[in-house]
């Protein structure tokens, strides 16, 4: 799955959490709209994916960038809706911003990247006319959707936080995400947007490329539900 449909869904996800204060929230629209776009720097990597220096079956995990391209990928995502949505852009240079500075030993190039994001941050999030607690605040719901989305999308529990009990997998078919409390009205389905590519050696890049090119995009189907129950009897709710 690209990053771009990792943060779409982690949009949706968080569309459906009932805590009065996000339902409330008096930036909700503009919130979705920021953690929906929080990975569009990605765009360019993922369009021309290569190999994992791991795994030659795979392609490069997110987490195995290297650092000058980590850093483009955020300015890009920054710059991307700068013009047109300084809060989102706020929004993404934060999100950067709170993952690299959580990198032990950091290079001389990830501080870099790290004070440039923080300066965009607080220079779009004035532009914006927001003050920086408030931005803070809705950073972390950012992180909550972010957190989940990779957990559900993974099947690594270890993606969430302290605020849930979770409980993780996936299958060929489904993943499934369970939570104690479960934050939802009620157990749902949400759909991922994601390829499936076999266990293969890829000789090249371009091999790689086009083994990609050649896979029929699938909507897998998302359960999340509670972590006690595998179904929750108030219903379930299907977008």
């Amino acid at each position: 799955m690209t990053q771009a449909d990792h943060a779409r869904f982690a949009a949706d996800l968080l569309s459906l959490l009932r805590f009065p204060e996000l339902v409330a929230h008096p930036r909700r629209t503009g919130l979705l709209r920021a953690v929906a776009a929080h990975d569009d720097g990605w765009w360019e990597s993922d369009a021309a994916p290569r190999r994992s220096p791991t795994d030659p079956s795979a392609p490069l995990d997110f987490r195995e960038l290297p650092e000058a391209e980590r850093a483009e990928v955020w300015r890009r995502g920054v710059e991307r809706h700068a013009g047109s949505d300084p809060y989102a852009a706020a929004m993404i240079a934060a999100h950067g911003h709170r993952l690299l500075s959580a990198t032990r030993g950091a290079s001389a190039a990830r501080l870099e990247i790290v004070d440039e994001l923080a300066a965009r941050r607080d220079e779009l999030g004035e532009e914006a006319g927001i003050a920086a607690d408030e931005l803070a605040a809705d950073g972390a719901w950012l992180t909550l959707a972010d957190e989940l989305a990779l957990a559900a999308a993974t099947g690594d529990p270890g993606f969430v936080g302290t605020a849930f009990r979770a409980e993780a997998a996936a299958a060929p078919d489904a993943l499934r995400l369970r939570l104690s409390p479960l934050p939802l009205a009620g157990a749902s389905t949400l759909p991922l947007s994601c390829r499936f590519l076999p266990p293969h050696p890829f000789a090249t890049d371009a091999e790689l490329a086009v083994a990609l090119a050649r896979l029929t995009w699938l909507r897998l189907p998302v359960r999340i539900s509670a972590l006690e129950a595998d179904s929750d009897p108030r219903g379930e709710i299907r977008r």
